[in-house]
């Protein structure tokens, strides 16, 4: 490589897919072209010294919430990037008698004009019909995934039938999108739910009863043949049971090859006391923004 690069990140850990290893980082144009030692490196306008820290790829939080209920987009980003995360895909909601377009257009604006960090939407999807129409257009937006709720049947109109799941599912088989699923049987829940109060049983340590593990393990295996019928990729949002985890890995084993399967435990990095993390992205998207207006964070699908 000859021609001078924008920045060299010098001296650190660089964490990679694979290995922690002492190496430099070469940046141009908001890309990163090389990674190697760094008398091997092309000249840089800057260089950042990361001696002592560990150089992490662009970070990617696709499990949060940004919402009137929960930070906003400028809290949010903040706490984020401070952590060392460069860009998030919150859960996102729609407003009452609003359509998916609409309200795309409205959060990204409202995003754009105040995160720090790149963003992307996934959407969570009421038990409403019209909403189902305006699938296609937010898809040309960028939104690619959705999450149905198979349950919170109390929660107004949280909870999805079948028949709207399978709706969902065929349209988003059709754009090549994801389908994301809170897999629990919302019916059973609310009627043991409501025995247990009838009953008196309030207390903290009657909670797990009324949630058997049978009940989210019965949701995945309905969620998966419902998936069948459209061939489309789903994802199961979490497990909280090793039933509901061992059938969803199951069905993979049977065939179920586009459903996507977490781990039952979220596991978190965790760095060395004393050593402080930066992040630099990787290829695709822009590097976090730490001072100035942020004008130009971007949607990214």
């Amino acid at each position: 490589m000859s021609a001078g690069v924008d920045v060299v990140v010098r001296g650190g850990q660089v964490v990679t897919g694979s290995d922690v290893v002492d190496a430099a980082v070469a940046i141009r144009s908001g890309t990163i072209v090389a990674i190697g030692p760094e008398s091997l490196l092309p000249p840089a306008e800057r260089v950042i010294d990361a001696s002592g820290k560990y150089v992490l790829p662009g970070l990617i939080d696709c499990h949060l919430h940004i919402g009137p209920e929960y930070d906003d987009w400028r809290t949010a980003p903040l706490a984020a990037a401070r952590t060392g995360l460069t860009t998030l895909v919150p859960f996102v909601v729609y407003d009452e008698g609003e359509t998916l377009p609409k309200a795309v257009a409205r959060l990204r604006e409202e995003a754009e004009s105040l995160s720090v960090l790149d963003f992307g939407f996934h959407f969570i999807l009421n038990h409403e019909p019209y909403i189902l129409e305006g699938i296609p257009e937010a898809f040309r937006m960028g939104v690619s995934s959705l999450k149905l709720f198979m349950t919170y049947k109390k929660r107004g109109k949280r909870m999805v039938s079948d028949e709207f799941i399978a709706k969902t599912m065929e349209r988003l088989a059709a754009l090549g999108g994801l389908c994301q699923l809170h897999c629990e049987n919302g019916d059973v829940l609310c009627y043991l739910e409501d025995k247990a109060i009838a009953e008196g049983r309030t207390a903290p340590t009657d909670f797990p009863p009324t949630c058997p593990d049978w009940t989210e393990e019965e949701a995945i295996n309905r969620a998966v043949l419902i998936g069948r019928l459209t061939t489309l990729s789903r994802g199961v949002s979490r497990t909280v049971s090793r039933f509901g985890a061992g059938n969803a890995t199951g069905q993979r084993r049977m065939g179920s090859r586009k459903l996507r399967v977490p781990a039952v435990a979220s596991r978190r990095a965790r760095t060395p006391m004393g050593k402080v993390c930066i992040a630099v992205l990787w290829p695709m998207f822009a590097p976090a923004r730490t001072s100035g207006r942020p004008s130009t964070s971007r949607c990214v699908s």
